[in-house]
């Protein structure tokens, strides 16, 4: 379990364009200020997961439709999709002696959504910015 201090999308859900293959993309960036922890995307993920955004871990693999980096193979037709990769952060939060390590790390993470229909991928991406606005929680992987 990792404590959030904060965790909020740095923008609105944008267009990017077209995939490779016609699917529209949209796309927005995360920080989270929070407790250190080896597990950032896979906290992201269960948000995710949680609040019936998608499934990263179906019974039926055909039935995924969250993805994590850019070695995870995404379909080539359909969507939507979501990736997450993480993207390296900020500068960390110090207080008072905690300095190494720092008292709050500040990762951020990149959001796309890929479909063939771009309100889809808009619509998907609303609903993972939303559930990506929290304050003072714990979050497990």
């Amino acid at each position: 379990m990792t404590w959030y201090q904060k965790l909020t999308a740095l923008q609105e859900p944008f267009d990017v364009g077209l995939d490779d293959n016609g699917r529209a993309q949209v796309s927005f960036n995360v920080m989270a200020t929070k407790a250190s922890s080896d597990t950032f995307l896979q906290e992201l993920i269960s948000l995710l997961v949680d609040g019936s955004v998608g499934e990263f871990a179906p019974a039926d693999p055909d039935d995924r439709n969250i993805f994590v980096s850019s070695k995870d193979q995404i379909p080539a037709e359909g969507g939507p999709f979501l990736s997450l990769t993480a993207t390296g952060g900020a500068a960390p939060v110090n207080i008072h002696n905690d300095i190494n390590p720092p008292a709050y790390p500040r990762q951020t993470a990149q959001i796309i959504v890929r479909s063939p229909d771009f309100l889809d991928a808009l619509g998907m991406a609303q609903a993972a910015r939303a559930v990506f606005e929290l304050r003072s929680k714990d979050v497990t992987p």
